[in-house]
């Protein structure tokens, strides 16, 4: 398993000079040599005999009932349908010529391996509540039964989920999300409640958006609620409190571009803590080494503002009356809202623009210190309004028979619009 050039430490030598870090410089079948300085000589060579070994790559592993589970497994074959799993405590013991329940097992802790029953490739591992699902490349789900090496086997769990990608499936927390073949988005319960029909497709506010994606990196951001799809060249957002609040009808979805020069094209996704701290956020990484955090707090995207957009369906009006709407926020940061209304027929708009009120953070009065009575200090100062509840009026001007309203900000600020009411 070792190659020309590689550096490896060897320990235990009775003749202490072979002892240490030495490049590998002549490779066999099973030995290597290198050359060490000082004594027995000077210089040496020695040469090693041991196992050749064999690489081994697996796209997905995972940590469940005391064992290391491999899957899509390549060595000197590709194997996208098998899955390898450790002996029972021991991730460092593997079998792959005995199978699961196979006869000679006696403990139930052996290592051993399986096929997926559809004999596809392997293209998603989750975890959902304390049970193992895995995804066959626009096959199926199963789910692992048993508990040990005698009775481990994989069972039909949904039978055309055709998800597709190789890390479009992700645990939610109260469900699994996954793409499937077409690039619809579809949640595990949803599909089980209603079948195979529109209802538990989730992407459906965003039809042109996800047509045709063969693939994402899905990771769950549990901090703020949020699903991100990373597709190469955007990221899908879908916020959870939004899709699972029954007064809510209206699109979950957004969708973040960036001007970075990157453009979200990223292979490594992952949400984890913050290294030094005790929140978690979401990192990824581009093609040259850098390392962003995708809910970072600096001043913006490329030190520039974070530009957010959303359009809705055609909406009714009359066209004799005149059209007036309020915008209910929260006092977070000051941000500007601007509204475009696109009138049909006479491809005419107008607009209006909204300015949201901040509301201040800063700490409030206390005693000690320097606090005191006079002068600008009071109780209260400083948060009274922060995370306020306020709302403005507008009318845009214009009379027709619908329209479809663009909402636009360009901001670094933190905000939050409750509704627009029109």
């Amino acid at each position: 398993g070792f190659s020309s050039g590689d550096l490896i430490f060897i320990a235990g030598a009775n003749e202490t000079a072979y002892n240490g870090e030495v490049e590998i410089e002549v490779t066999g079948t099973t030995t290597f040599t290198y050359t060490v300085s000082g004594s027995p000589a000077s210089p040496a060579t020695g040469t090693i005999t041991a196992s050749p070994g064999i690489d081994v790559y697996a796209k997905y592993s995972i940590t469940h009932q005391g064992r290391n589970w491999l899957f899509n497994v390549k060595t000197t074959n590709d194997t996208p349908h098998l899955m390898v799993a450790s002996e029972f405590e021991n991730v460092e013991s593997y079998d792959t010529t005995k199978r699961a329940q196979d006869s000679s097992f006696t403990t139930g802790n052996e290592a051993f391996y399986m096929l997926t029953p559809d004999l596809k490739a392997i293209n998603g591992v989750v975890l959902f509540n304390k049970q193992l699902i895995i995804s066959t490349s626009e096959g199926r789900l199963f789910i692992l039964t048993g508990s040990d090496s005698t009775t481990y086997a994989f069972a039909e769990f949904y039978p055309k989920s055709s998800a597709v990608g190789n890390e479009s499936i992700a645990n939610i927390g109260n469900d699994v999300m996954y793409m499937r073949a077409g690039g619809n988005i579809e949640t595990l319960t949803a599909t089980l409640t209603s079948g195979d029909i529109s209802v538990d497709d989730v992407s459906r506010w965003i039809p042109d958006t996800v047509k045709d994606l063969t693939g994402a990196i899905a990771i769950y951001d549990q901090k703020n609620q949020k699903v991100l799809f990373f597709t190469g060249s955007k990221v899908l957002v879908f916020f959870k409190d939004l899709y699972y609040n029954p007064n809510f009808q209206f699109s979950p979805w957004s969708v973040y571009k960036t001007s970075l020069s990157f453009g979200f094209s990223t292979k490594a996704v992952k949400y984890l803590r913050v290294p030094g701290g005790t929140s978690y956020t979401v990192y990824l990484g581009d093609s040259a080494g850098n390392i962003y955090d995708f809910n970072g707090s600096g001043t913006g995207d490329n030190s520039t503002n974070i530009v957010i957009s959303r359009q809705t369906n055609i909406i009714e009006s009359d066209p004799n009356a005149t059209l007036y709407g309020r915008v209910q926020y929260r006092r977070l940061g000051a941000a500007e809202l601007y509204l475009q209304f696109d009138w049909n027929n006479n491809l005419s708009s107008s607009n209006a623009t909204i300015n949201l009120a901040g509301g201040t953070t800063d700490t409030g009065a206390y005693w000690g210190g320097t606090i005191y009575w006079g002068g600008a200090w009071y109780y209260g100062q400083g948060f009274q309004y922060s995370g306020n509840v306020s709302s403005q009026g507008f009318s845009p001007g214009g009379k027709e028979y619908g329209f479809k309203l663009t909402t636009y900000l360009s901001t670094t600020a933190d905000f939050k619009i409750d509704h627009i009411d029109l």
